[in-house]
């Protein structure tokens, strides 16, 4: 099942709302929230594919539009009391931050006022109310309104445009929730590498026994090893790897080089063995010519 990143494009505004609002405090203040979380001691293969390929995904949708990324997503590293290392994909939920646009009121915004007389905007209730229905000042007894600055002004619930990359990370998790992987070329990838890396590890102990071996002939051995060996047609994981058999295979072919190294010179000891020399330097009867003689 490969992921689709169109879906995005597909998506409701209803299902937009609540995925926010599972994620989203708004009356936090923050505009991110976190999609993704990685610890980086576990050596979760899967995680870490899942969490490098989220990251891509959710760069190249915040850039769509022409924006900086860094603006949209940010990669942060986090440190956790009970996982150690961790590092977290966080997003800007919104297009523009979900606060009353009234000065430095900061405060989220409700609704927005269209007025003919005044800027208006997204604003908080308090601010619209201000614009609509009167400055409200302490008369000393109770609280009473001043003139409203436009009475006829329009007001309608406030709705923040979400931002391309809080559009993927939604359906990244729609898509995680029926399926594992991102990108499965990705994993894949991490998996044989992986499976290299601890193959190696195996060999290098087994190298251990044989000290006196050169280093050309431990390179030849491990080379005749990577080709011939029969872990290649059962192991295609890092946990797949036993360190036991690696051995027994190294032995046995380390022992098969030496063996065929032997053969070798014993067969050229016999060829010259027939071998003499007369006296103009040719091939002849009644002399037996020896290696380095």
């Amino acid at each position: 099942m490969r992921f689709d990143p169109t879906e995005m494009d597909n998506l409701d505004a209803d299902t937009l709302k609540e995925a926010a609002e599972e994620a989203h405090d708004k009356d936090s203040g923050e505009p991110y929230v976190t999609v993704y979380s990685l610890v980086e001691s576990s050596d979760d293969l899967m995680a870490e594919s899942n969490y490098s390929s989220a990251l891509e995904l959710l760069n190249a949708a915040a850039v769509w539009n022409d924006k900086d990324a860094d603006e949209y997503v940010t990669d942060q590293p986090c440190r956790d009391w009970l996982f150690g290392n961790t590092r977290e994909l966080r997003v800007l939920v919104y297009e523009e931050p979900n606060q009353c646009t009234w000065d430095e009121c900061g405060t989220p915004a409700e609704v927005v006022v269209k007025s003919d007389v005044h800027e208006g905007g997204a604003l908080c209730q308090w601010h619209a109310d201000w614009i609509t229905l009167g400055d409200p000042f302490d008369t000393g007894w109770t609280w009473e309104r001043g003139e409203p600055v436009d009475a006829n002004a329009t007001v309608t619930p406030y709705e923040p445009e979400f931002s391309a990359a809080f559009k993927m990370a939604v359906v990244i998790a729609q898509h995680l929730r029926d399926y594992p992987f991102l990108d499965e070329d990705d994993y894949s990838e991490r998996e044989w590498k992986a499976y290299e890396a601890v193959l190696t590890e195996a060999v290098e102990y087994a190298q251990r026994a044989y000290a006196e071996d050169s280093d050309s002939e431990v390179e030849t051995i491990a080379q005749r090893f990577y080709e011939e060996g029969h872990h290649r047609d059962q192991w295609c994981r890092a946990e797949d790897v036993n360190w036991s058999e690696v051995a027994d295979e190294y032995r046995e072919i380390r022992d098969e080089h030496f063996t065929s190294q032997a053969q070798e010179i014993a067969d050229e000891l016999s060829a010259r063995s027939l071998l003499v020399m007369d006296g103009r330097g040719y091939p002849g009867p009644g002399q037996l010519v020896l290696p380095g003689v």
